[in-house]
């Protein structure tokens, strides 16, 4: 995926890397998928299951695989409910912050109607959790590649002002939907109660915190500017 080497690649060396990827990623899986998906036997096994894609691709291959109806049915449930979000998450190295602002609350109500579903066995905490948490490091890494695209301390500030307050949301945002929905929401829904002490991903909030400095930092600047000299002695005395 780098331009730099890609360019320099064969077609079908390429090919065949990103089979050997899909491949190994399948081998990883299958542990778990072979024993058809059951709890005790593999489906609190994450191994393999280190982007969002993983995940989705988990249940697509029970729902394809040759196990038990009712954990084909299962596992087709879910893979349904997450298709809603699955094409933004494969595609998200090339979505702009405000499509990920908005990708964050549609992400939200999906992995709530997997919680809550009622039509098969329950989605299971240690995975909640696991897929909760694996989401917001996507999350942060697509607005850590968004922003590292320009310069946020000299750029125009209209363009860096509304990248960093894109950014800030989504951190903010996929937070607080954590802490409500593993805090709040699905600890009193009844047919399926989070046990444990609510998910807080923080690597996400640290990041908005920092991103909340930067911004803070730059307005700080933007005043000062406003009223400093023009010209060459306000480059000489503030341009660095």
């Amino acid at each position: 995926k780098d331009e730099k080497w890609s360019k320099d690649f064969d077609p079908k060396l390429q090919a065949l890397l990103s089979d050997l990827e899909a491949g190994l990623g399948s081998v990883l899986r299958r542990p778990v998928s072979s024993r058809e998906g059951s709890k005790s036997g593999g489906e609190d096994n994450l191994q393999g299951i280190v982007i969002p894609s993983d995940e989705f691709q988990f249940w697509a291959e029970i729902a394809e695989g040759r196990c038990k109806p009712n954990i084909k049915e299962r596992a087709g449930h879910f893979t349904n409910l997450f298709q809603t979000i699955e094409k933004y998450y494969n595609s998200l190295d090339n979505l702009p912050l405000a499509e990920v602002v908005e990708l964050v609350e549609t992400t939200k109500e999906t992995v709530d109607d997997v919680w809550r579903q009622t039509e098969h066995e329950p989605f299971s905490e240690h995975r909640m959790k696991h897929l909760l948490e694996i989401i917001g490091n996507a999350l942060g890494r697509s607005v850590q590649k968004n922003l590292g695209a320009m310069n946020l301390w000299t750029d125009p500030f209209p363009v860096v002002k509304e990248n960093l307050r894109a950014g800030i949301s989504v951190c903010e945002q996929w937070t607080a939907a954590c802490e409500y929905l593993t805090g709040q929401l699905w600890q009193r829904y009844t047919p399926h109660p989070w046990k444990n002490e609510k998910y807080f991903p923080e690597f996400l909030y640290k990041l908005g915190k920092r991103l909340e400095e930067v911004f803070t930092i730059r307005i700080m600047y933007e005043k000062l500017a406003h009223f400093l000299p023009t010209g060459e002695d306000r480059t000489q005395r503030y341009g660095k």
